[in-house]
């Protein structure tokens, strides 16, 4: 077969042609490398350094809780012993360590579900038996700030008792949760930690039923599943006061 001077011509034209697509190819899987796999890569990189030293910290919290868990264990030991050395009827005697270690975990979470204000730790304390959030006293707190850690305590209450207690209350009354948040003294608290706690009271209903008297309701919730009732005190229609058909 004779093959001709044009025939050479047409097979290196078709052979620079597949040689310019190749390359044309290659340009753009090394466009990709450079502006998308490598920084996933980079960034695949940093986050499994971030997420091994999440684990680090992770392990670090958890020798952390057990040496908490020990403290508290031992001070409570000792407090009983010195209880047991006094005479007459003392209701420490009636709790125990598992009591507190309990009321701990439901106070942290309820704190950490309403978006407690700079929460850090909370306990609930051995010789008051009252709430103290990032080692302090309830005493130390604004007004505002105590009506809603009373608030967060008798939650962690009738959570407790609804869940280990042989009876349980089935109802909880609160006052005026998140009213002293609105006096000046309290005004640069956040609206976060009035909605966290009315969002929790509405998505957690299986404990009882919880009665809450307050002046101002946050906005922006569904309330549909709650039972809504206004006072009105004859300035609109509807029911003017909590006696139904008294007006005074």
């Amino acid at each position: 077969m004779l093959v001709t001077q044009a025939d050479l011509d047409v097979k290196r034209g078709d052979i620079i042609k597949r040689i310019q697509k190749l390359e044309s190819e290659k340009n753009g899987v090394d466009n990709l490398l450079a502006s998308q796999l490598r920084p996933k890569a980079e960034n695949l990189k940093r986050l499994l350094q971030s997420y091994k030293y999440a684990i680090e910290i992770r392990k670090e919290v958890s020798v952390f809780d057990t040496l908490e868990l020990e403290l508290k264990t031992a001070i409570f030991d000792k407090m009983s012993e010195e209880e047991k050395t006094n005479a007459g009827f003392s209701i420490k005697k009636h709790y125990d360590s598992e009591f507190f270690r309990a009321m701990d975990e439901y106070v942290n979470r309820l704190l950490i579900a309403a978006e407690y204000l700079n929460m850090d730790t909370a306990y609930v304390g051995h010789s008051d038996f009252d709430l103290w959030v990032n080692g302090q006293e309830k005493r130390v707190h604004g007004k505002g700030f105590r009506a809603f850690q009373n608030t967060i305590m008798a939650m962690a209450l009738l959570e407790f008792l609804s869940e280990k207690g042989k009876y349980s209350p089935s109802m909880l009354i609160v006052d005026s949760p998140i009213q002293s948040l609105e006096e000046s003294v309290d005004q640069q608290t956040p609206d976060v930690m009035k909605t966290g706690l009315f969002k929790y009271l509405l998505e957690h209903q299986n404990y009882g039923q919880v009665i809450v008297i307050e002046n101002k309701i946050p906005p922006n919730l569904d309330y549909s599943k709650a039972n809504m009732i206004e006072f009105t005190k004859g300035k609109k229609p509807g029911r003017y006061g909590l006696l139904n058909g008294v007006k005074s």
